[in-house]
């Protein structure tokens, strides 16, 4: 009888024990697999959306006497008076004109009162569309407004008041009570989005004004100009705090990783140790039984490598694609597909090199030392 079929017969008739052996180098390498995969496809979404934030300008008024914080800017806020705010179609013209646009939206602020609470509130009247284009990392619970008098409520104005996706609100704006529907909540931003209220500036009640309090634009890290500022008006550039976030991010990942990384990969190595360990140790009597009907030593050596080996091979495989599927199951549950797992080609041969060395050094001791007891006393104890 050939290797080959010594080699499939033995692990066709022990298939629980091979199960186990194969399970345990799948499940290894789908761990190691999936942690290098999803740690790296977040690296290149991180990196790599980092420019598409751009740079943040705000618009608004000179000067800076009674000026708010917004994202760490002054900002002087118009009065009521018509003449010093931006007209509707001024703003609409600078969209248009700007090059590198990113995305742009309109702020028109209003103050609400909400009688039920005795509360003020901010409503900010928003192009939504150019907000989710400025702020990628925004996230809804709920869903985005598809109606003029639906809202989206910052994080801080849902958690003071309890309110949550379809909740209702009665405001009472300029002396007139309106009733809006709280159509989603933002994710914790940190920033000053967390406390206010957005409503499609497309709401007869903000459009009516046809005046604009500032706006905030964004365009790409190549655009160098900005259209010239209406006389009175002047930009502001936000010094990119999310962008030195993410940058600083990047840095801590990479600092941490490679020991992460390092335990993965030992603890994958651990757990194929300690089965292939087991695995030999609880075949001593079959490798005498081989020594007694005169298979030589070599031999019994070579068919276990082999046994083993073929196994390995083929967990490794089914280990890195379970490993990729688990890593994009985990980016679609965190990001929603954010970034995609994923590992070079280059990797993929490391790893299995890897596998296949561990899996060779760890069996062969354990079998080289069954072999050196004597057959006759090994057979006769069992």
């Amino acid at each position: 009888m050939n290797n080959f079929r010594l080699v499939s017969h033995s692990i066709f008739r022990r298939r629980k024990k091979s199960f186990i052996l194969f399970t345990s180098i799948l499940v290894s390498v789908a761990i190691i697999v999936s942690f290098i995969s999803s740690y790296q496809g977040m690296m290149e979404a991180i990196e790599t959306g980092i420019d598409d934030y751009g740079k943040t300008f705000i618009l608004s008024p000179s000067g800076g006497e009674g000026a708010i914080s917004y994202h760490g800017i002054p900002i002087v806020v118009p009065s009521n008076d018509p003449e010093e705010k931006l007209p509707l179609n001024a703003y609409e013209q600078i969209v248009e004109s700007q090059q590198g646009l990113i995305g742009a939206s309109p702020r028109i602020i209003k103050e609400a009162y909400w009688e039920e609470v005795n509360q003020a509130l901010v409503m900010v009247g928003v192009d939504l569309d150019g907000e989710r284009s400025m702020k990628p990392w925004w996230k809804v619970w709920g869903n985005w407004p598809s109606h003029e008098d639906e809202i989206i409520i910052g994080f801080d104005i849902g958690d003071k008041f309890g309110l949550h996706a379809g909740d209702t609100m009665s405001l009472i704006i300029n002396g007139e009570e309106m009733e809006f529907r709280v159509s989603g909540r933002l994710h914790y931003t940190g920033y000053t989005d967390d406390r206010l209220i957005y409503v499609p500036y497309e709401h007869p009640h903000f459009l009516a004004s046809g005046e604009v309090s500032f706006m905030e634009m964004v365009v790409s890290f190549q655009t160098t100009d900005q259209v010239a500022a209406p006389q009175g008006w002047q930009w502001r550039e936000q010094q990119g705090p999310l962008r030195e976030e993410r940058l600083e991010s990047v840095d801590r990942i990479s600092q941490f990783a490679p020991y992460i990384i390092g335990v993965t990969i030992l603890l994958g190595a651990l757990i194929i140790c300690i089965t292939l360990m087991n695995e030999v140790g609880d075949r001593r009597k079959e490798f005498a039984l081989w020594q007694a009907i005169g298979l030589r030593k070599q031999r019994i050596i070579t068919l276990l490598l082999m046994e083993i080996t073929s196994m390995a091979v083929v967990s490794t495989f089914a280990g890195i694609f379970l490993g990729l599927l688990l890593g994009n199951i985990w980016s679609s549950l965190m990001s929603g597909f954010q970034y995609f797992a994923w590992i070079t080609m280059i990797q993929g041969v490391y790893l299995f090199i890897f596998i296949l060395l561990v899996t060779i050094l760890v069996s062969f001791l354990p079998i080289v030392m069954a072999l050196k007891q004597e057959p006759i006393s090994l057979l006769r104890n069992e």
